[in-house]
Order: structure tokens, then C-alpha cells, then sequence
């Protein structure tokens, strides 16, 4: 059975409790935690790039204790991209940052033949905000996933074409703040799964960089 996976945050108290909140009990449909829960929801047909219920528990219970103690948004953008989506198997993957003075996405992490060594990113490239698909997504605030990017008219090619795209925006208040962007050479690779667990490592990371941000100030 394929499971997909819904985090709903609940009266967070402390993001130190964040693993133990979203992995610990399970039940065969939902798993409650003070402050967090998450639902599970079945599917009639498993697939084989799927996601097993263990793996989903390792990468939310990994990003969730890792992140607790960085105070630099780079080390999480790097930790976010090297250590929790390279978790998910994904090939390739890319985080930007959303320059809302220069109206542009910035490369700031990156997984795959992007990240040649250490953390350099190859070849960065800026979208402007509303080009392509992340831009999209900055704009108008909802994920997207494309099955088959031939048919993409907003796909824009980074370092080589690929053939499936799955994009999340990391809000913080509302306003989307960083991009997680995956790109795979299959065609219909990413499915509702990978969006929920994208969505949710998501939510985790806003909370981070929400705290962050009120530091700030």
C-alpha cells in the first residue's frame, strides 16, 4: 500500500520537539502528536519509485532534529538539498532564494550534477520571478508538479533537459521565501506523495526560518 503523507501543524511550541512530534506512534490512518499530526491516505496502486513509510519517517525525523541547531540560512538550504531530499533518491535538486528586491530567483543550494563538489553550485543561473515554473510558483504561492516537461511551455532548461519537474514554495508568513525545485530524467516521476513530503519538509523549514527572521529584527 502507498501511503501519502499530510503534516498540519498544530500549536507549536518548540521545533527541538518537531521529530518526536511528527514520528513515534502509528496508527493504520493517523499519527497524533502534541501539536502535530499526520494523516495518512491510501492508494489502490503501489509504485516503484514510492516512498516506504519508514524512509518518510527517517527524512521528517532527520530534518527536523538537524535543523534545530543552524543559525545560518545557508547551512540549512545546504542540509535541505544535500542531506533530506538526497534521502528521497531524487536526482537532482536546486533551492532558491526569492530576491524580492531584484525580482529574481537565486541558486543558493543544490543536489545532483549541479553540486559538483562541496558546495558549489555549477553554472548558477537567476529566473526573474513569474519565468518558468519556480518563478510560478514564487508568484502565485502553490506547488506544482509537471508529469512530462516536453509539454511545459513555462519548463526552462538549467544544466541539462530533463524530463520531469516538481516544484514547492517554502512560505514564511505567507510570502513565499525560498523555492525547493527536483527535476528528474524519467517522465511521470514525481507523484502526489513526493508533493506531500515535499510539502511537508517544507512547513518544517518555514518554521525555522520564521524564527530566524523574527530574530532579526
Amino acid at each position: 500500500m502507498n501511503l501519502i503523507l499530510k503534516v498540519i501543524r498544530r500549536n507549536f511550541s518548540d521545533i527541538s520537539d518537531l521529530g518526536t512530534k511528527c514520528v513515534g506512534y502509528y496508527s493504520s490512518q493517523k499519527l497524533i502528536r502534541s501539536g502535530y499530526y499526520l494523516n495518512y491516505l491510501s492508494l489502490n496502486q503501489l509504485e516503484d519509485h514510492s516512498l516506504s513509510l519508514m524512509e518518510i519517517e527517517e527524512v521528517l525525523s532527520y530534518f527536523s532534529t538537524s535543523i534545530f541547531s543552524m543559525n545560518s540560512k545557508e547551512d540549512i538550504a545546504w542540509n535541505l538539498a544535500q542531506n533530506c531530499i538526497s534521502r528521497l533518491h531524487f536526482e537532482h535538486c536546486v533551492i532558491y532564494f526569492v530576491d524580492y528586491d531584484r525580482k529574481v530567483l537565486v541558486q543558493t543550494a543544490a543536489l545532483g550534477s549541479k553540486n559538483p563538489v562541496g558546495r558549489e553550485i555549477l553554472d548558477p543561473i537567476e529566473i526573474p520571478l513569474g519565468m518558468g515554473v519556480t518563478g510560478f510558483v514564487a508568484v502565485s504561492g502553490t506547488s506544482r508538479v509537471v508529469p512530462k516537461t516536453l509539454e511545459e511551455p513555462l519548463y526552462i532548461q538549467d544544466d541539462k533537459y530533463r524530463m520531469s519537474e516538481i516544484t514547492i514554495p517554502i512560505k514564511v508568513d505567507g510570502q513565499v521565501v525560498w523555492i525547493i525545485d527536483c527535476e528528474n530524467s524519467e517522465e511521470d516521476y514525481f507523484t502526489d506523495e513526493h508533493k506531500r513530503v515535499l510539502e511537508a519538509i517544507a512547513s518544517i523549514c518555514s518554521i525555522k526560518l520564521g524564527r530566524m527572521i523574527v530574530n532579526e529584527i
